[in-house]
């Protein structure tokens, strides 16, 4: 019996220390792994925060040239926006200094006709057919053989007529029908076209021809005396011929005046 309480004892004695010595076991075990875990943390935290600065960096790098880009075509399609509205200015521009010359012609041709009281027909030029023509015709009043005229220059005649537009030969083109003329010096000749220039033909070889003499019309059935025709830019002195030519420079365009006068 006393075997039996002294065996009992030894269990009971042995099971303590063993039961104390799991739970220091165990408790050594957890600050190890506290410990353990702190130390993967720091080493984590280590590793991982050059690790986030390099994504924040490579996420500035893609989204900078992309923000860049944007802020880039946004420019451009400012830039293309101010350059259209600068191109329809200049054209509303143009449209307006158009309109305003239109308006000058006119203005001192009908001061024109009301200082001579003669017979005039004002006309836009044609300039979009094989021709030059006038957008006015026999309903208007127009007849052939009639002169066209702008800023007093004389620049062609009437050659046909249909009932809203006529057509016009220019003086470049004259090649029958002369038109007498002069320079302001009083050397005279007659106006003829080579088919590209204007020429004074037909003067007397012992004339003085000056570059830069104006050339006007010495009047004759059709047309009046004293329209200018232009100015003399070359000479040729008599060679194969026994008369002098000169080349003239008109200074006004039929294809480029905004409109013409019809006498």
């Amino acid at each position: 019996m006393i075997r039996l309480n002294s065996w009992s004892n030894s269990i009971n004695s042995f099971s303590f220390y063993y039961g104390v010595l799991i739970i220091c076991g165990i408790a050594i075990f957890l600050i190890e792994q506290v410990r353990w875990d702190l130390f993967l943390r720091t080493r984590l935290q280590w590793m991982t925060v050059p690790v986030s600065q390099m994504i924040a960096r490579g996420v500035e790098l893609t989204t900078h040239p992309a923000y860049s880009l944007s802020v880039y075509f946004s420019d451009a399609t400012e830039l293309d926006r101010l350059r259209t509205q600068h191109a329809q200015d200049l054209v509303t521009i143009a449209e307006l200094e158009y309109l305003k010359e239109e308006n000058e012609i006119l203005k001192r041709m009908l001061q024109g006709e009301s200082n001579t009281h003669q017979s005039k027909m004002i006309a836009a030029p044609i300039t979009s057919y094989a021709y030059p023509a006038i957008g006015i015709g026999s309903s208007a009043g127009v007849r052939e053989g009639q002169v066209v005229v702008a800023h007093q220059t004389l620049l062609g005649k009437i050659t046909e007529v249909e009932s809203d537009q006529s057509r016009v030969q220019l003086l470049f083109n004259l090649d029958s029908q002369p038109i007498l003329a002069e320079t302001t010096s009083g050397v005279q000749g007659l106006i003829k076209g080579t088919g590209k220039k204007v020429m004074l033909t037909e003067v007397l070889p012992d004339s003085q021809l000056t570059i830069g003499d104006k050339v006007i019309t010495s009047g004759q059935p059709g047309i009046k005396q004293g329209l200018l025709v232009g100015v003399i830019v070359a000479v040729t002195p008599p060679s194969s011929t026994p008369t002098q030519t000169a080349e003239i420079d008109q200074l006004v365009s039929f294809y480029t005046t905004p409109l013409v006068e019809v006498r």
